[in-house]
């Protein structure tokens, strides 16, 4: 029984070693990426996109990389600073958005901070209806899709939306 628990000791011993030697060279392979870009809301598309002059829109971010992309050995990492990104039309990638080779192109949050993309407007003129119901107005082209207040969902009127075919002009009550 000793020789089947040494046997057994010296497996898992080895596993942990394999496995730790495995941890250590995915962390190296993502702390020295070939490129790093920076992206905040506080940022400038004309910028070089650096930690101290970062970007500022992820279509910004995305122009960026088509520059630099087969250039640089190794991956480009975009790292987005946390604070809302605001969306007013859609970013569109295309096959000159991936990585060349064994590089690849990766978006990500920096550290810990949060970054929101958001293509969502802010609702203006709001007016008190009655003891329990606000009504501000809507002038947009686009469908309504989804209602938040202070960053949380909320449910609409069931009786005070008007919209023909989902798109136009609402009256929100």
């Amino acid at each position: 029984m000793l020789r089947v628990t040494a046997a057994l000791s010296a497996v898992l011993c080895a596993a942990a070693a394999l496995s730790a030697a495995a941890d250590f060279s995915l962390k190296t392979a993502a702390a020295s990426p070939g490129a790093e870009l920076f992206v905040s809301p506080d940022g400038d598309d004309s910028n070089a996109g650096t930690i101290d002059a970062p970007l500022k829109t992820l279509a910004g971010a995305r122009d960026a990389v088509r520059k630099i992309n087969g250039s640089v050995s190794g991956d480009i990492v975009v790292n987005f600073r946390g604070g809302t990104y605001r969306q007013t039309e859609p970013v569109k990638f295309d096959t000159k958005d991936s990585g060349k080779g064994d590089s690849r192109i990766i978006y990500q949050a920096y550290q810990d901070e949060v970054p929101v993309i958001s293509g969502a407007v802010a609702v203006t003129g709001w007016e008190k209806y009655n003891d329990k119901l606000y009504v501000a107005s809507l002038d947009r082209d686009y469908k309504l899709r989804n209602f938040y207040v202070n960053d949380h969902r909320a449910n609409m009127g069931s009786k005070g939306v008007s919209a023909q075919g989902g798109y136009g002009n609402y009256s929100v009550r």
